[in-house]
């Protein structure tokens, strides 16, 4: 089996799924390279074996190249970086989806799904100020053939993908910490043209297709091509609608919405306080957006790309914990890498809540491993994806989510706003950044006991997510209680009766668990976030340090 050198912290921040020995007090050993999860997703494992004459002739150093899979030839002139100039003027051009269709196969699911799925508001920040001007597609004009193939023929295939050296993002972020995203000037059906970066689909066509959800928003596998760098290229995930409906359009518009005000809070706030960028150092809670084209006025044409993330979800990994395989990764090591990833998703879900940013839909699904290479050296960090039901924290609007991870006051906000459209009642629902900490709650505590509650609670074996059942449309003195809404007659199962029976299924209290150490870190997370009451629920941040601390002591007793 091929093995590869790991650097270990002191809560093996940098451990990986099936590691069965690591030198907790820091050293590094060679250890078994992670396998595979699942169909849909693997890592991508680098070669480092650099060809020293084309490092030469490319006028590559060896450290840029350490991490490339094949040295592929020179890197050419420099171009003019203008990733901050928007367009002189928006286009009003009619497009055609019916023309230029390639008949190029969809393929089949694999890989990293990526980001799938935020407006934002916030001020105007002077980094981006005047950057985002977006070319307006009437939307009248857009025609689409129900049979059409997506995506269109102007996103060429980087057929020769042996000419370029194909890096990781880690190599990649000297060069995006200057510049930034890049807002192409045309549309995806118009071939996304900017003169700093250029997209070229993926050559393998059964993995060009990484997902594609039950609504039409697709995600597919392509290249980023720097021009300042023209020999270089760097997967990522492109998300766009295949219909280019508004609806689906206005979840990717919210999501551009969302990643560009993270990237102004985050590196404005560590300019102002002279720090090194979190680009820099990886302290980014999302996948970084790469590049974008937004229409205001036709969101459904609108384009998201952001780099490729390498790891299974949180979901990948309970269904892993199924396999007979599994059995002899169990191990203490193995627990408390899964402790530190939940650490460290609660730390990125903090960083959002922090910026008055509120997720709307945290799911085992929408939690990512990202597994990179960086100096030689395997690491593993987590990302919070999906940010198409984002909202700013305090916004009365029902963006989305996921039934089965909503909280309480969540499902308030839907039955108003989406299902009986009383705005009036929807201001009355308080609603707030400890909403993210219920769903983040069972994500985790879903993947540390390796058990997921919708197996157990599906009708007709359970009671199924708790929903509303005509509560008041009226505001009255008898329903202005901060807490009216928490009375049996309002629910098909009171949301108190539903967290018991979700201790019960879960088999939290048993006295014989598959992963002890998990099972007494998902008890805490259980006392401290899953609390019907908003108010009694703990912060996120301060769980992650108890959970940090909890994880050091059963460090102290293996070592």
């Amino acid at each position: 089996m091929e093995c590869a050198e790991y650097e270990v912290s002191e809560v093996s921040r940098v451990g990986w799924p099936g590691d069965d020995k690591v030198d907790l007090r820091g050293n590094s050993l060679s250890i078994p390279a992670f396998p595979a999860l699942c169909k849909r997703r693997s890592y991508m494992r680098n070669s480092r074996d650099v060809c020293a004459h084309k490092c030469k002739s490319s006028n590559l150093t060896p450290s840029l190249v350490c991490r490339v899979r094949k040295a592929r030839d020179n890197i050419a002139d420099q171009c003019t970086d203008d990733c901050y100039n928007g367009p002189n003027g928006s286009s009003s051009m009619a497009v055609d989806l019916k023309v230029g269709f390639g008949a190029r196969s969809n393929g089949s699911c694999g890989g990293y799904r990526g980001p799938s799925k935020g407006g934002i508001g916030g001020s105007a920040s002077p980094l981006l100020c005047g950057a985002h001007k977006c070319s307006d597609i009437p939307c009248n004009n857009v025609r689409v053939s129900p049979d059409a193939q997506w995506p269109p023929s102007s996103i060429g295939v980087l057929h020769d993908l042996d000419n370029y050296v194909e890096i990781n993002f880690a190599d990649y972020r000297p060069l995006y910490n200057r510049i930034g995203p890049v807002m192409f000037r045309t549309s995806l059906l118009e071939g996304l043209y900017s003169p700093a970066a250029e997209l070229r689909l993926t050559p393998e066509l059964r993995s060009l297709l990484i997902s594609q959800n039950s609504t039409q928003r697709v995600v597919y596998n392509a290249f980023w091509l720097p021009k300042q760098f023209p020999k270089i290229a760097l997967k990522v995930a492109v998300k766009s609608v295949r219909d280019c409906n508004m609806r689906d359009g206005r979840s990717i518009k919210r999501e551009i919405g969302c990643h560009l005000f993270i990237y102004q809070k985050l590196v404005g706030a560590s300019r102002d306080a002279c720090r090194s960028s979190p680009i820099a150092t990886d302290d980014w809670p999302t996948s970084e957006v790469l590049g974008y084209y937004l229409d205001k006025k036709n969101p459904g044409v609108s384009v998201l790309i952001t780099r490729k993330l390498f790891g299974p979800d949180f979901f990948d990994i309970i269904r892993s914990e199924c396999s007979p395989r599994f059995a002899s990764r169990n191990t203490p090591l193995y627990e408390l890498n899964k402790l530190d990833w939940c650490i460290i998703a609660m730390e990125r879900v903090a960083q959002l809540s922090e910026l008055g940013i509120r997720h709307n839909d945290l799911k085992p699904d929408n939690i990512v491993l990202d597994m990179y290479e960086s100096g030689g050296v395997k690491r593993v960090d987590v990302k919070v994806i999906d940010l198409g039901a984002a909202s700013m924290e305090h916004t009365k609007e029902f963006t989305g989510g996921t039934s089965w991870y909503e909280s309480p006051e969540q499902k308030l906000l839907e039955y108003y706003t989406k299902k009986h459209h009383n705005s009036k009642r929807a201001r009355t629902v308080d609603i707030n950044r400890a909403s993210d900490a219920w769903g983040l709650g069972q994500s985790v505590i879903e993947v540390l006991l390796g058990r997921r509650m919708v197996d157990h609670m599906r009708p007709p074996f359970g009671s199924g997510p708790p929903e509303l059942i005509d509560p008041p449309q009226e505001v009255t003195e008898e329903n202005t209680d901060r807490l009216w809404w928490d009375r049996d007659e309002y629910w098909t199962i009171p949301p108190r009766v539903w967290l018991q029976h979700i201790r019960s299924v879960l088999q939290m209290d048993s006295a014989t668990q598959k992963f002890p150490i998990c099972a007494q870190a998902a008890r805490y997370v259980f006392d401290r976030l899953m609390q019907v009451d908003p108010q009694q629920r703990a912060s996120v941040r301060s769980v992650a340090e108890g959970l940090r601390h909890l994880a050091k002591c059963e460090i102290a007793k293996h070592i």
